[in-house]
């Protein structure tokens, strides 16, 4: 099931990003951000309810599309590494994650500044919006 939404009222109003933030600068309404997930796992819940609105404040306007991940089959076949993930213009927003193989229908951990969490970091996203990945907490820089 697909369902869209559109976080083009975005360019309304909008203020200028952080100082050194360029993602609103090189984002257009034609970047799709995709959240897949899978029933049982709430974390893409809190991330569909937020993302718009951290969107607008960033000044980027993207299309949002929710993917449901129905089985373990369709997991593999979307190279879905949990709940939720997100891709913008159909590329995982984690770096290294097109290494992975680790496909099913689970909850996804993201490594932030202050820990595991269960919601990508806003660097993560905004890292993927603006072409730049940057490396994970904890990795080694290189």
């Amino acid at each position: 099931m697909h369902s869209a939404r559109s976080a083009g009222a975005a360019t309304r109003g909008r203020r200028d990003p952080e100082p050194g933030v360029t993602a609103g600068d090189r984002v257009t309404a034609s970047t799709t951000i995709e959240i897949l997930y899978f029933d049982g796992c709430p974390n893409h819940e809190r991330l569909v309810d937020r993302l718009p609105a951290w969107l607008e404040a960033h000044g980027i306007a993207a299309n949002i599309e929710l993917r449901r991940i129905p089985d373990e089959e369709s997991a593999v076949a979307e190279r879905f590494l949990g709940s939720p993930t997100v891709r913008v213009n159909g590329r995982d927003i984690e770096p290294g994650a097109a290494a992975r193989e680790d496909y099913g229908l689970k909850c996804r951990i993201y490594r932030s500044e202050t820990g595991v969490t269960g919601m990508p970091p806003d660097a993560l996203i905004l890292g993927a919006l603006s072409g730049e990945r940057p490396d994970p907490p904890g990795s080694p820089a290189g």
